[in-house]
């Protein structure tokens, strides 16, 4: 009597290649992470890989994808808000530290590649990721044209605000190790704290001055 065969469902292999493929990539970068390895993480027969994404390449093409497609979904209310410039980047920075938190993998992968020197960002999918920038940007420049914020560089302002929130999110497991061996100088903020900082700190650097008004400690 033949023993039942076992139902194959792709579908469930080609989740279960991204998961390990992300987890993997953010471990290792991408030249330190082989379609052997993520085979075997994902309890799949290497060739799936080639299958449904064309080679490793492809698989990481996707892993990206995702969580951008992700971003995406979570940043629509800031693309269509009417609200003013200085709400609009408080929900950015909220809602960016809600997407990061919920896909632990990307931030860690992000600086990977580009500390690689982002060889492996091109075509649509480095346009993609170009978006963070041009929306920070629109609404720094939405808010000095309305007299809220000061003249910036934008590019700086970007660097600045979205590479604190990556490096917080990469380095969180770092942080939670040395809290628990009391090695920490002073106690982690969580996200939701870790936000309400970043997002006081940039709203009062940007901050224009009102006509008149003299910074505190300058000479008349």
């Amino acid at each position: 009597m033949a023993l039942p065969t076992r139902k194959r469902d792709p579908e469930a292999t080609r989740r279960s290649l991204l998961r390990a493929a992300a987890a993997l990539f953010s471990r290792n970068g991408y030249d330190g992470t082989t379609t052997d390895a993520m085979a075997t993480e994902a309890g799949a027969n290497k060739a799936m890989i080639s299958y449904h994404f064309g080679g490793k390449k492809g698989l990481y093409t996707a892993v990206l994808a995702e969580c951008l497609d992700a971003s995406d979904l979570v940043l629509e209310p800031v693309r269509s808000s009417s609200s003013s410039s200085d709400e609009r980047l408080g929900q950015f920075i909220e809602l960016f530290m809600e997407f990061i938190a919920r896909h632990p993998h990307f931030p860690l992968i992000v600086l990977r590649e580009q500390m690689a020197g982002g060889v492996h960002l091109e075509g649509e999918l480095q346009e993609r990721f170009f978006g963070f920038f041009r929306l920070v940007r629109s609404i720094l420049e939405d808010g000095r044209r309305d007299g809220t914020f000061r003249d910036v560089d934008p590019h700086a302002a970007h660097l600045s605000l979205v590479g604190s929130m990556v490096f917080y999110a990469a380095t969180r497991n770092a942080r939670r190790r040395l809290s628990r061996k009391g090695k920490l100088p002073a106690p982690a903020p969580e996200d939701r704290a870790y936000a309400r900082h970043v997002r006081e700190l940039f709203l009062r650097g940007l901050r224009s001055e009102l006509p008149g008004k003299k910074r505190r400690g300058t000479k008349p």
